[in-house]
C-alpha cells in the first residue's frame, strides 16, 4: 500500500504513465486484503497477499523501467535500489526453502539487500536535489544577461 505512494510519488507516474499511476493507485487498495485476513480463512488471506506482493514487484519494477525510458535521471536509482532488495530476498528465500546454505550472507542477505536500497534511493534524492539546483541555476542567469 505504502510501496504504491512512494513509487507513485518518488516516479511522477501521474506526469509520464498515467495508466501506471492508476493501476498503482487501485494497487494500494490492497488494505482490503488485510480486512479480508480477518473475516476469511488464514490460507485464503496468505493466498491472496501473495499474490498481491507478486504483482506488486512486477507494476513497481516495469513502472521504474517506463520512467527510466522516459528520461527520468531518478529512475535508474529505482531499478538499481529495487533490484538490489529484490536479490535480498530472493537469496534469503532460497536460503530458508534449503537452497543456499545458512551463512551470514544468505541469513541477513534480506536486510543488506534493503540498507543497499535505502542508500541508493538516498543518491536518487541527492541527485534530484542537484537537478533542481541545476535547473534554477540555469533559469537565474539568463535573468542576469538580461539586466545588463
Amino acid at each position: 500500500m505504502f510501496g504504491c505512494q512512494f513509487a507513485r510519488s518518488f516516479l511522477h507516474t501521474g506526469e509520464h504513465s498515467p495508466w501506471v499511476d492508476r493501476l498503482l493507485l487501485l494497487m494500494a487498495c490492497g488494505a482490503v486484503v488485510m480486512i479480508l485476513a480477518l473475516s476469511v480463512s488464514y490460507a485464503t488471506a496468505l493466498r491472496l497477499a501473495t499474490y498481491l506482493a507478486l504483482l506488486f514487484t512486477v507494476v513497481i519494477f516495469a513502472a521504474g523501467v517506463l520512467a527510466w525510458l522516459r528520461g527520468m535521471r531518478v529512475a535508474r536509482y529505482f531499478i538499481f535500489a529495487w533490484t538490489a532488495f529484490l536479490i535480498g530476498c530472493i537469496v534469503n528465500t532460497l536460503m530458508v526453502l534449503g537452497y543456499l546454505p545458512n551463512v551470514f550472507l544468505t541469513m541477513y542477505a534480506s536486510q543488506i539487500g534493503s540498507a543497499l536500497e535505502v542508500g541508493l534511493l538516498s543518491l536518487a534524492l541527492a541527485d534530484r536535489i542537484n537537478a533542481m539546483k541545476e535547473g534554477r541555476a540555469s533559469s537565474r542567469k539568463p535573468d542576469a544577461n538580461s539586466k545588463r
